[in-house]
Protein backbone atom coordinates (compact mmCIF):
# COMPACT_ATOMS: atom_id res chain seq x y z
CA UNK A 1 0.00 0.00 0.00
CA UNK A 2 2.79 2.38 0.90
CA UNK A 3 4.51 1.87 -2.47
CA UNK A 4 1.22 2.20 -4.34
CA UNK A 5 0.50 5.57 -2.74
CA UNK A 6 4.05 6.73 -3.50
CA UNK A 7 3.74 5.84 -7.19
CA UNK A 8 0.29 7.38 -7.47
CA UNK A 9 1.40 10.62 -5.81
CA UNK A 10 4.46 10.93 -8.04
CA UNK A 11 3.11 9.74 -11.39
CA UNK A 12 3.09 13.25 -12.85
CA UNK A 13 6.65 14.05 -11.69
CA UNK A 14 8.60 10.82 -11.92
CA UNK A 15 9.07 8.63 -15.00
CA UNK A 16 9.23 5.34 -13.08
CA UNK A 17 6.08 6.21 -11.14
CA UNK A 18 4.28 7.00 -14.41
CA UNK A 19 5.38 3.66 -15.90
CA UNK A 20 4.15 1.77 -12.85
CA UNK A 21 0.86 3.71 -12.91
CA UNK A 22 0.37 2.74 -16.57
CA UNK A 23 1.11 -0.91 -15.72
CA UNK A 24 -1.50 -0.75 -12.95
CA UNK A 25 -4.08 0.56 -15.42
CA UNK A 26 -3.39 -2.43 -17.71
CA UNK A 27 -3.16 -5.16 -15.06
CA UNK A 28 -5.50 -8.15 -14.78
CA UNK A 29 -5.28 -8.28 -10.99
CA UNK A 30 -4.15 -5.70 -8.46
CA UNK A 31 -3.07 -6.99 -5.06
CA UNK A 32 -2.82 -4.35 -2.35
CA UNK A 33 -1.33 -5.55 0.92
CA UNK A 34 -1.29 -3.87 4.33
CA UNK A 35 -4.15 -1.44 3.71
CA UNK A 36 -4.64 0.54 6.88
CA UNK A 37 -1.24 -0.33 8.34
CA UNK A 38 0.02 3.21 7.89
CA UNK A 39 -2.44 6.07 8.23
CA UNK A 40 -3.32 7.97 5.08
CA UNK A 41 -3.71 11.71 5.08
CA UNK A 42 -6.67 13.20 3.22
CA UNK A 43 -4.73 13.64 -0.04
CA UNK A 44 -3.49 10.04 0.05
CA UNK A 45 -6.96 8.71 0.85
CA UNK A 46 -8.34 10.64 -2.13
CA UNK A 47 -5.57 9.29 -4.36
CA UNK A 48 -6.34 5.75 -3.22
CA UNK A 49 -10.05 6.29 -3.85
CA UNK A 50 -9.22 7.68 -7.29
CA UNK A 51 -7.30 4.57 -8.41
CA UNK A 52 -10.00 2.24 -7.07
CA UNK A 53 -12.63 4.31 -8.86
CA UNK A 54 -10.59 4.37 -12.08
CA UNK A 55 -10.15 0.60 -12.02
CA UNK A 56 -13.78 -0.07 -11.06
CA UNK A 57 -14.89 -3.33 -12.72
CA UNK A 58 -11.76 -3.59 -14.85
CA UNK A 59 -9.15 -5.79 -13.12
CA UNK A 60 -9.71 -7.96 -10.12
CA UNK A 61 -8.61 -6.17 -6.96
CA UNK A 62 -7.53 -7.97 -3.80
CA UNK A 63 -6.98 -5.98 -0.62
CA UNK A 64 -5.54 -7.30 2.62
CA UNK A 65 -5.67 -5.59 5.95
CA UNK A 66 -5.55 -6.39 9.62
CA UNK A 67 -6.41 -2.83 10.64
CA UNK A 68 -9.60 -0.82 10.82
CA UNK A 69 -10.10 2.06 8.46
CA UNK A 70 -10.20 5.46 10.17
CA UNK A 71 -11.83 7.68 7.54
CA UNK A 72 -15.40 6.39 7.27
CA UNK A 73 -16.37 8.49 4.23
CA UNK A 74 -13.43 7.36 2.12
CA UNK A 75 -13.77 3.78 3.33
CA UNK A 76 -17.44 3.72 2.43
CA UNK A 77 -16.76 5.14 -1.04
CA UNK A 78 -13.96 2.64 -1.72
CA UNK A 79 -15.98 -0.31 -0.46
CA UNK A 80 -18.95 0.79 -2.54
CA UNK A 81 -16.81 0.41 -5.67
CA UNK A 82 -15.35 -2.91 -4.56
CA UNK A 83 -18.22 -4.90 -3.12
CA UNK A 84 -20.71 -4.77 -5.98
CA UNK A 85 -19.05 -7.87 -7.48
CA UNK A 86 -16.76 -9.30 -4.88
CA UNK A 87 -16.15 -12.05 -2.41
CA UNK A 88 -15.33 -10.85 1.10
CA UNK A 89 -13.23 -13.16 3.23
CA UNK A 90 -13.11 -12.11 6.86
CA UNK A 91 -10.61 -14.41 8.50
CA UNK A 92 -10.72 -14.73 12.27
CA UNK A 93 -8.10 -16.20 14.54
CA UNK A 94 -4.46 -15.85 15.32
CA UNK A 95 -2.05 -14.34 12.85
CA UNK A 96 0.29 -16.91 11.33
CA UNK A 97 3.08 -14.35 11.71
CA UNK A 98 2.41 -13.99 15.42
CA UNK A 99 2.16 -17.76 15.84
CA UNK A 100 5.66 -18.17 14.38
CA UNK A 101 7.00 -15.46 16.66
CA UNK A 102 5.57 -17.23 19.71
CA UNK A 103 7.52 -20.35 18.72
CA UNK A 104 10.74 -18.31 18.50
CA UNK A 105 10.30 -16.87 22.00
CA UNK A 106 9.50 -20.17 23.77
Amino acid sequence: MEDLIYYLKNRDHDRKSKEIYNQILKCDILLIDEVGYLPLNKEEANIFFSIISTLHEQPSIAITSNKDFKDEATTTAILDRLICRCQILNLKGKSCRMEKREILFK
